[in-house]
């Protein structure tokens, strides 16, 4: 019986999209030195001058146009082949999107649609559009930026938690955990699974959570290469102690054992296998290696080194 692919949920904040050029209320220089956040990103704002605020969105749409994916982005694609992969984002761009993510769930909106400001629900793709006073909806109501104001409910957060209530693994990429609700998203994974928090410094640490110093662009590939290597050394140690249960004497076992369902460090590698069996369990990591894109072939004795390490970095 083929085991049901593992979940992760990736949450993601501005950290990632700065990387690509697009900065945020907090950082210095570009659009939020000339538009504070009180005079375009509110509901206040909007009634006030509403000119104002479409003209901002606008010109932040453009750079999110001319912004191209990251490192990270294209990292986190990687992920899927292994696991089902979910993004939850703070970021209104679509980079995740370019970057070839599949599961993406805007929790602040998306800055390439519109939407009505008398029925949330009437949504519309911009494309190479930008939004203008007099633009309307099929209801007759002025367009606004898909977007959550400061001020505003987040109507995807739900969803978020829901997402996350059901994920094996969370990585946090780029977000200082300030902003609410969204910050509070890390406390729905269940049964203290593993936590990852990328970001280059972090006012506080939350318990439990591994915290990897760094730029999503340089730390983002270095955890996505360790949790497909950990994948695939659980699926060879599950297969290998298969091997070991239906080819080896009694009296040759060995001090294997299996913790909640899975081996145990100590004696994944401790029985020695009858010569034919050890010979197919060869070819089969064979097999692995040459059909896993841009993975080297990893030999037994390898495989033993790489699985030590990776139980330290887990």
């Amino acid at each position: 019986m083929k085991n049901e692919k593992k979940r992760i949920v990736v949450l993601t904040g501005a950290g990632i999209s700065a990387e690509s050029g697009l900065h945020t209320f907090r950082d210095k220089g570009g659009l939020w030195d000339e538009f504070p956040v009180k005079e375009v990103a509110t509901p206040d704002a909007w009634e006030k001058d509403k000119a104002k605020v479409l003209h901002f969105y606008n010109l932040r749409r453009q750079q999110v146009r001319e912004a191209e994916p990251n490192k990270a982005h294209y990292a986190l694609t990687e992920l899927e082949s292994d696991f089902i992969v979910n993004i939850v984002t703070q970021n209104v761009d679509d980079l995740h999107e370019r970057a070839g993510s599949k599961n993406i769930l805007h929790l602040h909106g998306d800055i390439k649609k519109s939407r009505s400001t008398v029925n949330q629900h009437l949504l519309y793709e911009l494309d190479q559009k930008d939004i203008h006073i007099g633009d309307k909806c099929e209801e007759g109501s002025q367009l606004r930026p898909h977007i959550v104001w400061f001020g505003e409910a987040v109507p995807e957060i739900n969803n978020a938690k829901k997402l996350i209530e059901q994920a094996d693994c969370l990585i946090i990429i780029g977000t200082s955990l300030e902003v609410y609700p969204a910050a509070d998203l890390l406390y729905y994974l269940r049964g203290g699974k593993p936590i990852f928090l990328i970001s280059p410094e972090m006012n506080h640490i939350p318990d439990g959570v591994t915290f990897y110093q760094g730029v999503a662009t340089d730390q983002v590939p270095i955890i996505v290469k360790k949790l497909l290597n950990m994948h695939d050394l659980e699926a060879t140690a599950t297969f290998k102690n298969n091997f070991k249960d239906n080819n080896m004497s009694e009296e040759n076992k060995g001090p294997y054992t299996k913790v909640d369902g899975k081996m145990s460090d100590r004696g994944i590698w401790a029985a020695e296998m009858d010569p034919e069996a050890e010979d197919k369990f060869d070819k089969y990591l064979h097999l692995v290696a040459v059909n896993k894109a841009a993975k080297a072939e990893i030999a037994r004795r390898e495989l033993d080194a790489i699985y030590e390490e990776l139980l330290e970095d887990f």
